[in-house]
């Protein structure tokens, strides 16, 4: 099931500061050098791009009003341009930028953040009420363009999730209304590269699913997590490249299977069950470039009894 966005808990694109992520992952954030109060702690998960607030067992005055300031530290990655955090190094992943955190109070009550980067450019700005996140939060790369936009009421997103590159490019656009969400996700040279949408309310985690190559052409498309469905792969020059049928996951293949090379000529027909995923059956076959049968293999309850090669096979020099 979808549970509603919380505004300290969605993808990266949208993490913001508060938030604070300290040297040593985890560890209390104190207010400057001769301020011990503790207002709040967090920990920061770069394998699931999430951040967690706990509270400090130490409080405010709940009558204290003014503006408290914290030098803290995110990940770089944060505010550089990242297409799949996934594939960071090590040293990406820990690297870090130093914010100055300024944090208004009113009687106690946390009512706005505004973090800057050590030349004076503004990082974020953050509106909040007793609930938590509350009005416009928004973003900025530190060459002043903007880097991510939303609005929340009551610590939940009720408006589009917006990103850019730091060159002004659309990175990314995230909606969801009552169960159902639409995701888009762009290069940056302007191209879409995936993009996403929720199509049935009562099963909200099974969406229509495209991919693309770098330069626009489809890639892939697919209806996931919704039993048995189509699956279709291309070559970039819009040929089909694999047709099938899945189960939820593009991993799990049923009945037959066809794949072609770049120039539409079949390369193989293959089959697994119709209610078993990748359970090998019946007698598959495989193609030369120049549409020849060269192979046969026959499949009986998911093991191979028997092969037969009509030419040799010839591979490819680099």
């Amino acid at each position: 099931m979808i549970k509603q966005i919380n505004c300290v808990q969605h993808f990266l694109y949208s993490l913001i500061f508060i938030l604070f992520v300290q040297e040593g992952l985890g560890q209390k954030v104190k207010f400057g050098a001769s301020d011990s109060t503790n207002i709040e702690f967090v920990t920061f998960d770069t394998n699931t791009c999430r951040v967690r607030i706990f509270s400090s067992p130490e409080k405010l005055d709940s009558l204290y009003s003014g503006t408290k300031e914290v030098i803290c530290y995110i990940p770089l990655f944060l505010v550089s341009d990242v297409e799949n955090v996934l594939k960071l190094s090590k040293e990406e992943e820990e690297a870090s930028v130093k914010i100055l955190a300024k944090i208004k109070y009113e009687k106690g009550v946390k009512v706005k953040a505004e973090g800057f980067y050590e030349s004076g450019e503004r990082y974020c700005e953050i509106f909040f009420n007793e609930h938590g996140v509350n009005g416009i939060v928004r973003r900025w790369f530190e060459n002043g363009q903007p880097l991510d936009f939303y609005v929340c009421e009551d610590d939940k997103v009720i408006s589009p999730m917006i990103s850019w590159y730091s060159n002004g490019v659309l990175q990314s656009f995230y909606e969801e209304v009552g169960r159902m969400r639409i995701k888009k996700m762009w290069n940056k040279n302007g191209f879409l590269m995936d993009e996403s949408q929720a199509f049935n309310v009562d099963n909200p985690d099974s969406f229509i699913y495209k991919s693309y190559y770098s330069t626009g052409e489809l890639k892939s498309e697919e209806i996931a997590n919704s039993g048995i469905q189509p699956f279709k792969f291309y070559w970039k020059n819009g040929n089909l490249s694999q047709k099938g049928n899945i189960l939820n996951l593009p991993l799990l293949r049923l009945g037959k299977w066809e794949e072609w090379y770049e120039d539409g000529t079949l390369k193989q027909e293959i089959f697994y069950h119709d209610s078993i995923p990748n359970y090998a059956v019946g007698i598959w076959k495989y193609y030369s470039e120049k549409g020849e049968l060269i192979k046969e293999e026959v499949y009986e309850k998911n093991e191979l009894i028997d092969t037969k090669e009509y030419l040799p096979l010839k591979m490819k020099k680099d």
